[in-house]
């Protein structure tokens, strides 16, 4: 009962369609911000459904005790205790992320999945295209598939194109610095006020970043694989194209932490704290510039190698 009416107050306080009509100008309303709200409404409706399983399972368990002369008792099957294990555990689960969620900021809803996508971004970008670059001599061009791709890995064999590979070293770093310095492993670290001043469309565009980001860095994987493998045909438009659109995708998380998460960061001790993020934010943005030009300027250059 006490979950329906949980669930019944956020959905008629919230107004969700008024709400979610200003998802751009919300930034005010803190624990009404449509963001905040749906990301509420989303435990609660997976805690009804960990109930559901419970309730099933305790059922399924009156069921094998049953005494009565029309049943026969029966040992639970280790199958049957298992099932109501994982219901306990996702009950748990539910309840705990609730409570977590009470006591989260934001800016920690908006990057809840930061940890597994950053990790997935570094397997899947800057990790696949070091074992390309690997020189280690093998029986043949590919390798076994990796945990998280179940392609194989294909080592790329002509030198222009490793050479190109190795310019886009710099572009896999600096994104990943870039993402951990706003993550918990960075700037998070700092205890934020619960609501900042983001809009809910700014913060769910800001959550959505490691997988824009881990996407770019893909294609332009693939285009190098692609250059290989067609090497001689290839030319420098797909790859110069794709690098061009890495960068749009890094100016709105840089504007959203020059603007909303630094000056949030108290200056402490007399340390200047946020003249330190802010020098270091205007720093990575020009070094994250020149490597896109430098890249692009040795893709210009891919095309024009003999073969």
């Amino acid at each position: 009962m006490a979950l329906r009416e949980i669930l019944s107050a956020t959905q008629s306080n919230g107004r969700r369609r008024d709400l979610q009509s200003i998802t751009t100008e919300d930034q005010y309303l803190k624990e009404f911000k449509y963001y905040v709200i749906s990301s509420f409404e989303h435990r609660v409706h997976r805690l009804f459904f960990y109930v559901g399983e419970m309730a099933d399972q305790a059922l399924e368990v009156v069921r094998e005790l049953d005494p009565s002369p029309c049943c026969q008792k029966q040992l639970q099957s280790s199958y049957s205790q298992s099932k109501e294990r994982w219901s306990f555990d996702l009950l748990h689960h539910g309840i705990r992320d609730i409570f977590e969620w009470l006591n989260k900021s934001d800016l920690d809803l908006a990057q809840r999945d930061w940890a597994y996508l950053l990790d997935c971004m570094e397997d899947k970008g800057l990790g696949k295209l070091m074992i390309m670059l690997d020189p280690t001599p093998t029986t043949d061009s590919n390798i076994k598939p990796q945990p998280w791709d179940p392609t194989p890995v294909r080592k790329l064999v002509h030198e222009p194109v490793i050479n190109l590979a190795k310019s886009t070293i710099p572009l896999f770093k600096l994104s990943r610095v870039f993402l951990q310095k706003l993550s918990k492993r960075g700037m998070n670290q700092i205890r934020f006020p619960v609501f900042t001043e983001m809009s809910s469309n700014q913060l769910e565009s800001f959550a959505d970043i490691p997988m824009r980001v881990s996407e770019k860095l893909a294609d332009l994987v693939s285009a190098l694989d692609g250059a290989d493998t067609s090497y001689g045909l290839a030319t420098s438009h797909d790859i110069e194209k794709i690098a061009r659109t890495i960068k749009p995708v890094f100016e709105s998380p840089w504007l959203v932490a020059l603007h909303y998460i630094v000056p949030l960061i108290p200056d402490t001790n007399g340390s200047p704290t946020q003249n330190y993020w802010k020098n270091w934010l205007i720093m990575w943005n020009t070094h994250f510039d020149l490597a896109i030009c430098q890249f692009i300027d040795a893709a210009k250059g891919f095309e024009n190698t003999p073969g």
